[in-house]
Formats: C-alpha cells, sequence, structure tokens
C-alpha cells in the first residue's frame, strides 16, 4: 500500500513538471538580437564614455540613447550609431544639477524628464538640441507596486487586467520581483532566477518569452529593443541596446484599473511596519557588514494578511515591500541604491 502510495505521488510529481514545461513551451519566443545594435561604455578605444554606475538608460522614439551617469551626476546624449551627441547637468544642487541617483522617463518623441531623488525634483530634457529645464512636479510614467511587484511603467494610468494578474503571478512565482509595463502596455515580468527570462503578458494571457544576453539588466522594454546594462569583473558598465521582434497586432486593452484603497489603519499599519524593516536590515548590516535578500532572516512584524519581501539587497542598500495577499496593496521603500521614479531614500511608498 505504501508503495502505491509512493507510485502514485511520483506520477503527480512527473505529471505537473510534464505540465510547466509544456506550459512553457507554449508560450512562443520572441527574437532578441545576439548582439547590441548600440553599446557605449569602456571596453572599447573608440567610447568617449566610462561607467561605473549607471543608474538609468533609455531609447528615445526617435532613437536616441540616453544614459544616466550616476558617478558623474550627468545625462549624456547617444545617436543611433552609439557616438556621444551632448552631455547635460552637473554635480549639485542648483538648476540643471543632479545629486547621482538619477532616473529617466519618456514624455514624447524628443522630451523625457529626469527624477533626482535627492532633491526630489524632475527636470524636464527637451527639443532637438536638448536642453534641461526646471519643471513642477510631473505627473506621468511612475514606478508603481501591486501584490510585492516593483513595476516601471511607460504609461500614466495602469491597465485593469494588470493587478489581477501581478497578483497571479506573485503567488505562482516565488522570484518575481520587478515587472516592466512597455509603451503598448505589455506587462514583462522575469520568470526565472538568473534574470535573464521574462515573459510579456497581455490581458492575463502570456503572449512571449525572451532570454537576455549574459549579465544585462534591463532597464527598458520597448515594441522593437530591448536596453540595458552589462557589467564586468571590475565594475566597469556598458550600455546596450538589443532588437526585439516581435508579432505584431497584440493590442493589450488600455482600460485603466482602480487603485486598491485599503481602509486608513490597514494602511497605516502596513506603512508602519515597513519602518521596522528599516531596523531588521540595519542590524543584519551591522552583523554581516551587508543588508540581506533572505526576507525570513529579518523580524518583521506584518499586519495580519500581510506578506514582506525584500526586493534586492547588496552592501550599499535595499529595497523592500510589504502586502495584503488578498487584495495585492502595497507599501515598499528603499535605503541607499538607486530610488524608483517618483520616490524618494527612505520613504514608505504605496499603491500607485
Amino acid at each position: 500500500m505504501r508503495a502505491a502510495v509512493g507510485r502514485l505521488i511520483g506520477i503527480i510529481l512527473v505529471a505537473g513538471c510534464v505540465s510547466q514545461g509544456e506550459q512553457s513551451l507554449a508560450v512562443p519566443a520572441w527574437e532578441v538580437s545576439a548582439r547590441p545594435t548600440i553599446s557605449v561604455g569602456d571596453r572599447d578605444e573608440s567610447d568617449s564614455a566610462v561607467f561605473a554606475l549607471v543608474t538609468d538608460a533609455r531609447l528615445t522614439e526617435s532613437g536616441s540613447l540616453i544614459v544616466a551617469d550616476g558617478r558623474a551626476s550627468v545625462v549624456i546624449v547617444f545617436d543611433n550609431t552609439g557616438t556621444e551627441r551632448v552631455r547635460l547637468g552637473r554635480k549639485g544642487r542648483g538648476p540643471g544639477e543632479f545629486t547621482g541617483a538619477m532616473t529617466l522617463a519618456g514624455l514624447s518623441a524628443d522630451s523625457l524628464v529626469v527624477w533626482d531623488p535627492g532633491q526630489s525634483r524632475w527636470t524636464l530634457m527637451a527639443g532637438a538640441a536638448p536642453t534641461l529645464y526646471p519643471t513642477a512636479r510631473v505627473v506621468g510614467p511612475a514606478a508603481w507596486m501591486h501584490a510585492g511587484v516593483l513595476v516601471r511603467g511607460e504609461q500614466a494610468r495602469v491597465p485593469a487586467w494588470v493587478p489581477p494578474t501581478l497578483q497571479a503571478l506573485s503567488d505562482s512565482l516565488p522570484e518575481l520581483r520587478f515587472g516592466f509595463l512597455d509603451e503598448t502596455a505589455l506587462l514583462w515580468v522575469n520568470t526565472d532566477a538568473t534574470g535573464r527570462e521574462w515573459r510579456a503578458y497581455s490581458e492575463q494571457s502570456a503572449v512571449g518569452r525572451i532570454v537576455l544576453p549574459l549579465s544585462m539588466r534591463p532597464t527598458q522594454f520597448r515594441s522593437d529593443a530591448v536596453v540595458g546594462v552589462q557589467s564586468d569583473s571590475l565594475g566597469l558598465e556598458r550600455v546596450v541596446v538589443h532588437t526585439l521582434t516581435r508579432p505584431s497586432g497584440i493590442t493589450p486593452d488600455h482600460r485603466p484599473a482602480t487603485p486598491p484603497a485599503p481602509d486608513s489603519t490597514a494602511r497605516a499599519n502596513l506603512m508602519a511596519a515597513m519602518r521596522t524593516s528599516v531596523m531588521a536590515q540595519e542590524m543584519h548590516y551591522a552583523q554581516a557588514g551587508s543588508y540581506t535578500m533572505r526576507s525570513d532572516s529579518l523580524s518583521v512584524a506584518m499586519p495580519e494578511g500581510a506578506r514582506f519581501r525584500v526586493l534586492d539587497a547588496n552592501d550599499r542598500g535595499w529595497r523592500g515591500v510589504g502586502w495584503f495577499t488578498a487584495t495585492g496593496f502595497s507599501c515598499g521603500m528603499i535605503v541607499g541604491g538607486v530610488p524608483p521614479r517618483g520616490w524618494s531614500e527612505g520613504e514608505v511608498r504605496c499603491a500607485w
């Protein structure tokens, strides 16, 4: 009897593995070019830039590559051949100056905004000959959270189908930490521990999958390209653009979602719990000399029905999020490193 039960369990486990494998193969593979179409950084004598702290990079609709160099506190514009056109900004706190950890958001074909968390300030970069302009607070594409996932958005509004999709994926993919919502409203999520395989979702269904080049950290998904940063063993970085080939005619529903709004007490309790996570991480840092990715090694008491997850961590900083599993309502924060667009270091942000 015991042997029969063992065989039955084995059959169930094998069937489950086959089912998951078949499901993966059923998702169409989209092609990412083996070689980058644009590559800038310190690996070639012809490179004009030396990167060691790229905080963001994106390709504009007009084909320019914009790189936020956090070490130099400048924004560098390259053309579609990788030739440097102009450097904007410098380190400081005055108009047109930055404090380092800048991130970028697109507005139109020839303009974008730069978020400087050190000053909680947006700066507009616009014009055929790019120029920096001070601007009021921007209400547009930003980073937001749901179901314990931090998403970088390219749209001002979150489509209604995205939150339930994230909630389902958060439950089924333990490695899921980050996502991208591209300009066509496709949701991109990482599905493996290596960070190389990404899937695109449209209205709760996976419509494509790609495998990124080794050691590539994506910063932007477009309909025709993927932009990212590669690091070498010396800590030098290279910004690369790879062509993405995907089917036409995929048009996700753009109707906006209504942000979840828990009662004020639940929200306050979740925010308070996130603040206690700072102390827990600092205690770990004091003992180990680094922040930890292991949420279970931190004594963070969450409100009933809520979970806590560390998104990423190293010896310089960490990002974490807490969320109510029933609704997906999330609060997150960052200490050290590069805050998401619209965020400031040490600030608890909730929902979107």
